[in-house]
């Protein structure tokens, strides 16, 4: 069977959006490796071989000739430095970005497993409203055979026990629509295999740490902030490169021939030389770039400034629902009790001919619906406490 645990960890194995990212994030480490093999020293082979009638005549001359050399970049001003912190910490962020799918994937997962859960309960509730609504049909006919009951009693039975058979089936509809879902999240089947375990409410709203201090933990914790960040690092590495970019290029270089001549002995050749390049005018690309690359660093701040000010409204909104959810726990329960005690009572009131079919028919429409709202309570809570922990990037 399988249990929430099981349905998260199958999400992040199976699941082909995360595994794209997660993709993505390999190429970007590549990156790294990429940049760096900049600064180390390019060493390249050459042969080369031709024929020639260089001296007019018609004898054909062969000439050959093979070498080494190496090019080993030697200083432009911390530029491909600058370029490796840059694609390094894009690395992070993208890191970042997978954590984010993966908490989102985690969170997708919870939900629609609350929804099962709830689903199923109400399935359950409706089951039994169904029964029941069948059972004062069957009384109602008994009344009428012994000639002390009404027609209409009969009707309206029979169009309670219509009314429950339709939820029935709109919630079982609902569940397995919710267990569709798991299965395309998950990469499983998971019809009738869910172990509806009953998690309880993992966190109550009067213990819950301060809006503050989950603010704090979300500054520290927020995936997409954390991104975000690190992009800023980035950013600040990117207009270091753009600005080095200005300085001269010095590298030193090697070389070593050897020639093949049939008409003269040629020895090997070698040098050694360092070359100096400065590009001195470039039509204000590189300024345009550096303007472009600060803009880009400006940009980035505002979405954190932005980011944050949203987060601080998701949580404070989010405990407000949590406290809200705990209360309507509270008053469900309050509620239940009192309906389903009124419900035995008219019952009994119903048998002795005290009640009517319609007032029997209310006190189990208030039953029903009183156990409704109870499910649908808990359930909020649930939700309200997954989304919180998605908002402050790690659990309670």
């Amino acid at each position: 069977m399988m249990d929430l645990d099981f349905l998260i960890n199958a999400a992040l194995e199976n699941n082909p959006g995360l595994l794209d990212k997660q993709t993505r994030v390999d190429i970007s480490e590549q990156g790294i490796q990429l940049n760096r093999s900049v600064i180390l020293p390019q060493v390249a082979i050459n042969a080369n071989s031709s024929l020639s009638n260089e001296y007019g005549n018609d004898e054909r001359l062969t000439y050959a000739g093979t070498g080494i050399s190496m090019n080993q970049l030697v200083w432009q001003n911390g530029r491909y430095r600058a370029l490796i912190m840059q694609t390094e910490y894009a690395y992070k962020a993208d890191q970042w970005e997978l954590e984010s799918e993966r908490q989102e994937l985690t969170l997708q997962v919870k939900l629609l497993y609350y929804d099962l859960l709830k689903y199923k309960s109400l399935y359950d509730i409706s089951l039994q409203n169904a029964a029941q609504a069948e059972l004062y049909l069957e009384a109602a006919e008994e009344k009428l055979k012994l000639g002390i009951g009404k027609e209409s009693d009969i009707l309206k039975a029979r169009s309670d026990l219509a009314d429950a058979e339709y939820i029935v089936r709109s919630m079982h509809s609902s569940v397995k629509n919710a267990e569709n879902g798991l299965s395309r999240l998950t990469g499983e089947s998971v019809a009738g295999k869910i172990n509806l375990i009953d998690p309880g409410v993992s966190i109550d709203s009067d213990v819950l740490p301060a809006n503050d201090s989950l603010f704090s933990m979300a500054l520290n914790h927020y995936p997409e902030l954390r991104e975000l960040l690190n992009m800023q690092i980035s950013q600040d590495y990117s207009v270091k490169a753009v600005k080095a970019d200005r300085a001269p290029v010095l590298s030193a270089n090697a070389g070593y021939n050897l020639l093949y001549n049939p008409r003269i002995d040629v020895p090997g050749i070698w040098s050694v030389g360092l070359t100096a390049k400065w590009n001195i005018f470039d039509g204000n690309r590189r300024k345009t770039n550096i303007r472009i690359e600060k803009l880009r660093g400006e940009s980035l701040q505002y979405q954190q400034a932005d980011l944050q000010l949203e987060l601080r409204l998701e949580i404070d909104n989010l405990v407000n629902a949590l406290k809200m959810a705990d209360n309507q726990i509270e008053i469900s329960k309050s509620l239940k009790k009192s309906t389903t005690e009124n419900l035995k009572v008219v019952e009994e009131e119903y048998k002795l001919g005290v009640s009517s079919m319609l007032e029997l028919s209310n006190a189990q429409v208030d039953d029903f619906e009183a156990g409704t709202k109870l499910v649908e309570a808990v359930t909020a809570c649930r939700m309200a406490v997954a989304l919180i922990e998605r908002f402050v990037g790690t659990e309670l």
